[in-house]
């Protein structure tokens, strides 16, 4: 194969980009039920890491960092 064609391969496979960070299309893949847990779990101080524990728990895959940077401002999404 050419790098040409493996280059276009390889392109045809890339996930479309997105303007928002990993915590952000995590949260957008909840359900309305999850959203409110964590909404509540927020509200009650649970730390990043219990909450990532949480997810994992249920199948996504998320962690602490990126949730402290998404909360702090300091991740991709729109400002």
């Amino acid at each position: 194969m050419t790098l040409e064609k493996s280059l276009q391969e390889l392109a045809s496979k890339q996930k479309p980009y997105s303007q928002y960070c990993a915590w952000q299309m995590t949260i957008n893949s909840l359900s309305d039920k999850d959203k409110k847990a964590l909404d509540d779990a927020w509200a009650k101080g649970y730390s990043a890491n219990i909450i990532v524990k949480a997810l994992r728990a249920e199948g996504h895959k998320t962690t602490a960092e990126t949730i402290r940077a998404h909360r702090r401002g300091m991740c991709k999404c729109p400002k």
